[in-house]
């Protein structure tokens, strides 16, 4: 026997497998104060959100146990408890580990992570997230991060680490059933029993909190993963099933004739059935369906062009959504290019301290994570629109479509990416903005001005204003570099710039060498406004050149 200290208590873990001892036998005392018996590094959480662990407690006698149908197992539960079944204590604030019931064909495998766990906070449950043995994050989707389960169980015994998890991938032809908060007072909710008559046995275990179970077995399934509320056999419940990209926390605490990993298909099958496939899921979808990770990039830089760095807390949040964005998808390289290409718009850049960041964002299991879609919420607040619309028929070859908006947009995508250059300083002195005409050219009031219109207003205001002297307000730069963009590019009869138009691009050229003239000093303009505020400023914008917006 061995005594450890487990941050608050300590834990008796059995090294002696042939002597095996009920849970209830493993005595937990607490200790006040804190203790270091392994030398640094051992003490990265607080104390009192340190769960108690108890390893190999109230093992199973001798390995494998022979194949115990699905009602005789049901009955069991029913005559006395899910615990006593599974030889184990109730659910509390203790932490649970069976490695040697974990069964080969997972064990042998190289893809397992050490874990942090803490209770939450007035909520059942705990929050896990992996971590490496000297307390820094761990991105479980990348192979060095990963270990062998006896690596991983010398740093759970030690007390360095709270756990231990599986990092799932497609090609292990694993699936796994996670079926949450399915027991109630010692007992299986109907739904659950259900699920476990549809299986043949198979390795199934007791979730971290000992409330949900995981049923582990051989298979393929359609898609990556989903949840959903379905009626199995007239009962309603709901279950989570995985095959790939998807770390769980095990423990190992396993039922007689229910420890080994067996092919179960059809149980697979039968529920894949009932459930709707995710909205990302990649394997085996419809043609034309599945997921399209470079689209998803070029609308996640379209957000952040209008979403500023400069907010350490907005910086972050975004470092965390994009994070996980790449774990769940597998797309470091091209997701950190993205990140880093937004970050450099804040003037403190730093590109050390920005990889040193972005390799340590924690993107850990959470009942309530950051995605990206919280990008997507800061970006629509700053007014950001999503030109989602397909332009086809030049490039497809079929009748129909829009050729010439196609050929607009192309041209139009080339504008909106390049930057006058100050030939003096070198320096960029204006930006063509996408947004500017996504919102105006579905305005009406902006699509009654004709475009020879607006060529004679800018002209007329060039003419008038040949003495302008250069100012070195924002104010005054932002104004005359927005407005001469929008009104050329957004004024025309169809609400579609004229980019392939000789006289469009001559008058584009104008306009760059009086703003260069006036504003040397202008700065890239970012904007923040809402629509209405944009129309509002270009309305009045518009009246002052020459007449009054329509």
């Amino acid at each position: 026997m061995l005594l450890i200290w487990s941050r608050k208590v300590w834990c008796v873990v059995n090294l002696n497998h042939k002597k095996k001892l009920g849970a209830t036998e493993l005595p937990v005392v607490d200790i006040p104060g804190q203790m270091d018996l392994f030398g640094p590094g051992v003490e990265n959480k607080t104390e009192s959100a340190s769960p108690a662990r108890l390893i190999n407690g109230a093992e199973l006698q001798g390995g494998v146990s022979a194949v115990v149908p699905a009602e005789s197992l049901l009955n069991q539960i029913q005559h006395s408890s899910v615990y006593e079944v599974f030889g184990v204590e109730e659910p509390s604030d203790k932490l649970y580990f069976r490695f040697d019931s974990i069964p080969g064909a997972l064990a042998d495998n190289d893809s397992w992570l050490s874990m942090l766990i803490n209770p939450k906070v007035d909520k059942c449950g705990f929050d896990k997230k992996p971590i490496c043995e000297d307390g820094m994050p761990a991105r479980w989707s990348q192979g060095e991060y990963r270990k062998t389960l006896p690596e991983v169980r010398v740093w759970v015994e030690r007390g360095r680490v709270d756990g231990f998890a599986y990092a799932m991938e497609a090609q292990d032809g694993l699936v796994c059933i996670d079926l949450d908060d399915c027991i109630v007072d010692g007992q299986l909710t109907p739904f659950a029993a259900e699920v476990i008559r549809l299986c043949n046995p198979t390795y199934i275990e007791l979730s971290l909190s000992r409330r949900g179970l995981h049923i582990f077995c051989n298979g393929k399934l359609p898609f990556l993963g989903s949840q959903k509320v379905i009626t199995l056999n007239g009962v309603e419940g709901e279950v989570e099933m995985y095959a790939g990209k998807r770390l769980i926390t095990m423990t190992g605490l396993t039922a007689k004739g229910w420890d080994s990993l067996q092919l179960n298909q059809d149980a697979v099958d039968a529920l894949a059935a009932l459930m709707k496939p995710p909205r990302d899921a990649v394997e085996h979808a419809a043609p034309g369906k599945s997921y399209d990770p470079p689209k998803e990039l070029k609308r996640l830089k379209s957000a952040l062009e209008r979403v500023s760095p400069k907010s350490y807390w907005v910086w972050m949040l975004v470092g965390m959504a994009l994070s996980r964005y790449a774990e769940e998808h597998g797309c470091w390289n091209e997701v950190w290019e993205l990140f880093d290409w937004w970050s450099q718009r804040e003037g403190n850049y730093n590109a050390k301290e920005n990889r040193w960041h972005w390799d340590n964002f924690d993107t850990g299991a959470s009942d309530d994570p950051v995605t990206i879609g919280s990008i997507y919420y800061m970006a629509k607040e700053n007014g950001w629109v999503f030109d989602n619309r397909k332009l086809s028929s030049t490039e497809n070859g079929k009748k129909g479509g829009r050729p010439e908006a196609a050929a607009h947009a192309d041209a139009a995508e080339r504008f909106f990416n390049e930057e006058v250059v100050d030939p003096e300083s070198g320096q960029p002195t204006l930006r063509y903005h996408r947004e500017c005409w996504r919102v105006y050219s579905k305005v009406d009031g902006w699509k009654s001005i004709g475009r020879d219109e607006v060529v004679t207003r800018l002209t007329t205001f060039m003419q008038n204003n040949e003495d302008l002297r250069p100012l070195s307000s924002n104010h005054y730069n932002n104004s005359v570099i927005t407005n001469l963009q929008s009104h050329n590019y957004c004024g025309t009869e169809t609400g579609m710039p004229s980019w392939t138009d000789t006289s469009t691009r001559q008058l584009k050229q104008k306009i760059d060498t009086f703003v260069r003239n006036h504003n040397k000093n202008a700065q890239p303009f970012e904007w923040t406004a809402t629509a209405d505020s944009i129309l509002n400023k270009l309305g009045r914008l518009c009246g002052n050149i020459n007449g009054t917006a329509h």
